[in-house]
């Protein structure tokens, strides 16, 4: 059995995503307070910095193995 749900971004203010793939290995998504992203995150994209004085803005970060990975800035999100 496979759960599946829609995300939908709001108020997308940049995003960084590699291509979906044929092959797709997710191991983590996960959300951050525009402040509270982490130092390894700024690392990998240290164009969020730029967003740092914006503090309504979340990061939602895709990492995998194979296939689509990246961050996307956002105001809000809804799963549908």
């Amino acid at each position: 059995r496979t759960d599946s749900a829609y995300l939908v971004f709001e108020g997308v203010e940049y995003f960084e995503l590699s291509p979906f793939d044929y092959q797709n290995v997710i191991f983590e998504t996960a959300e951050y307070g525009i402040g509270d992203v982490p130092e390894a995150l700024v690392a990998d994209y240290p164009w969020l910095a730029n967003y740092s004085y914006l503090p309504d803005l979340k990061v939602f970060s895709i990492v995998s193995s194979v296939g689509m990975q990246g961050v996307i800035v956002f105001k809000s999100i809804i799963k549908e």
